[in-house]
């Protein structure tokens, strides 16, 4: 199996992920697998399938759509939209687009998987007290951009 055919197989996983689909996890991921995020940075089947089952518990809805893939070579790369509704919190809607790096064993399984996310923007101002501070503090920093007058904005 090709990294790409591997790639596309675990991609259509991803995007068909339910609670019950998670016992599945070993059939695409290797034994000694990494998988990191903003939040975690794991290592095993084990450990991957109880961050993807804490996921469901906070967004039960969980929807990942693959936009874009590119297989082969030492990394593959998915370009992917998430979104959901959190639990608890007044089923407030969540949308934000990310990137994970793969790479597969010999055999086809997810060796590593890597996302890559603006966790502030993505998930955590969607959270009432954390998302006012997160969103003051982005105000607070953001560089003031002065363009050259006669310079189209």
């Amino acid at each position: 199996m090709t990294d790409a055919d591997a790639l596309a197989r675990y991609a259509g996983y991803l995007e068909g992920l339910t609670p019950a689909r998670l016992a599945e996890l070993d059939q695409y991921v290797a034994p000694q697998v990494r998988f990191a995020d903003p939040f975690h940075d794991v290592t095993g089947v084990a450990a991957m399938r109880a961050v993807f089952a804490a996921m469901f518990e906070t967004i039960p809805d969980v929807r990942f759509e693959v936009l874009a893939s590119v297989g082969g070579g030492t990394a593959s790369f998915l370009h992917w939209r998430f979104s959901g509704h959190l639990a608890g919190l007044g089923g407030r809607a969540i949308l934000f687009e990310g990137t994970s790096v793969i790479r597969f064993d010999d055999h086809g399984r997810v060796s590593e998987h890597l996302d890559y996310w603006d966790s502030s923007g993505g998930l955590l101002q969607r959270f009432p007290l954390i998302g006012s501070v997160l969103r003051w503090l982005r105000r607070r920093v953001a560089a003031t951009v002065r363009l050259p007058s006669g310079t189209p904005g």
